[in-house]
């Protein structure tokens, strides 16, 4: 097994760089190394916990995914901290006291207690306007189980907190009642548990795993569901049993279960049955506020202006946000350089986009004011006519289709408005777009009157 795992590793690190973002894990692939494998553990070398945690975090879902596809086979990676070559650690030399084996943060699940990552908690998640209210929503469920909000389903784009939201919501349901039996794991877990049983006639045990030895089931990725049709059949019966004994049920998805493609009606209606609440991206005070807290835990004194300025240009993806620090930190320390604002732009040159948007929402309210015949004012105002509805609707649209801004950010940028607000605007102009020809022309007008590209 050892031979073959070493001989394909070249093939899985050659499948990252093509499928993924080479600029984000080539300085990472490149300091870690296969070391042997047993059972169903490949031991990955790394120079020190810095870069065990980051690809954690951000590189070892990928690799297990494409171990699987190389090999056909279902691994959990461990990581051995060996000494770093000289002149080649971020964190300088690592002592013979710091070499031990951590095993990786997502082994299988096995059906025993969920034992949370303590590090992901509500006190260490960093709060702002787009995640607010998912935030509070976890703490109720967290602090009153199986009573206001069952299901409770978060959604998301990629790398905005979901995860760490279900971790903290484990943490707290753990700390308040030590017996608790909390089952966490993610969608695709459960789906080869399911497969595994069925092939090994092992069904029972396993409805008897996540319906009689369950107080809470947290599911991450609920979305790998779909177009499953036989593990969405199982997960439904889990469902029913775990919600009729007043067990709770959260779940975490990319996107709004109505969404979500492949999946069963009768699944949607169940989530919809409790609480939908989303996560936005996070505003640049929210950013800074992550990179501040990722700094200090480091030990790290961060500039503001270092800080604002890698919040203002790093991807609103949370992961590599902190990957994003944790490559200048590294840098940092390679070169024995201080950071300083001229040497983040040198480190991360090429790293960010350093680029002023192409236009601004200013722009974009005058153009939409000035083809409906309206003021600007009126487009940030609270009234409600259809005069002034669809303009904003459209400025609100193309701002966000332009610009770059946050949801949070772009209804500040409307008068003040609530992210949501935003969201919902968003979305009734891609419909009509597709829907209406008339409404249409009237998008590629106001376009045309801002300069905007088609």
């Amino acid at each position: 097994m050892t031979q073959l795992l070493r001989s394909h590793w070249e093939e899985v690190c050659t499948r990252v760089r093509t499928h993924e973002e080479p600029a984000c894990y080539d300085p990472w692939l490149d300091r870690i190394s296969f070391v042997s494998s047993k059972d169903d553990t490949v031991v990955l070398a790394t120079p020190n916990r810095l870069y065990v945690e980051w690809i954690q975090e951000n590189l070892e879902p990928r690799l297990l995914d494409h171990l699987l596809a190389v090999t056909g086979l279902s691994y959990q990676i461990s990581y051995e901290l060996a000494p770093a070559r000289p002149n080649h650690s971020p964190n300088g030399p690592t002592t013979q006291s710091d070499l031990q084996v951590t095993t990786g943060s997502l082994a299988p699940v096995t059906g025993e207690q969920f034992r949370p990552n303590p590090r992901k908690t509500f006190e260490s998640f960093i709060v702002g306007g787009g995640n607010q209210f998912a935030c509070a929503a976890c703490q109720n469920v967290a602090d009153n189980p199986a009573q206001n909000y069952n299901p409770l389903f978060i959604f998301g784009g990629v790398g905005l907190g979901k995860t760490h939201l279900l971790n903290a919501l484990g943490n707290r349901m753990i700390a308040r009642d030590p017996s608790a039996r909390i089952v966490y794991m993610s969608a695709e877990d459960f789906t080869n548990q399911m497969i595994n049983s069925l092939r090994f006639k092992r069904m029972e045990a396993f409805r008897e795993r996540y319906r009689q030895g369950c107080d809470a089931l947290l599911v991450d990725d609920i979305q790998f569901l779909a177009g499953k049709l036989q593990t969405q059949e199982e997960f439904f019966h889990t469902f029913n049993f775990l919600h009729g004994a007043g067990r709770q049920i959260v779940v975490t998805a990319d996107r709004y279960p109505k969404d979500i493609e492949g999946l069963e009606e009768r699944l949607r209606s169940r989530f919809d049955w409790g609480l939908v609440a989303d996560v936005q991206p996070p505003d640049t005070e929210t950013k800074v506020a992550i990179l501040r807290k990722k700094a200090d835990e480091e030990g790290i004194e961060l500039p503001q202006d270092v800080a604002f300025f890698i919040a203002r240009y790093a991807s609103s993806n949370i992961r590599k946000l902190e990957g994003t620090l944790t490559r200048l930190l590294a840098m940092s320390s390679f070169h024995a350089a201080p950071i300083t604002l001229d040497f983040t732009r040198t480190c991360l040159d090429g790293y960010l986009q350093v680029e002023q948007p192409a236009v601004s929402v200013e722009s974009i309210l005058t153009g939409a004011a000035r083809q409906f015949n309206v003021k600007v004012p009126d487009l940030k105002g609270p009234r409600r006519t259809k005069q002034l509805v669809i303009p904003r609707q459209i400025a609100m649209w193309l701002a966000r289709k332009h610009t770059g801004l946050s949801l949070p950010e772009l209804g500040k940028q409307f008068g003040g408005r609530d992210h949501t607000t935003v969201m919902h605007a968003i979305r009734k102009v891609e419909r009509l777009l597709g829907e209406d020809p008339e409404f249409k022309k009237q998008v590629e007008l106001v376009s045309r009157t801002v300069g905007l590209p088609g």
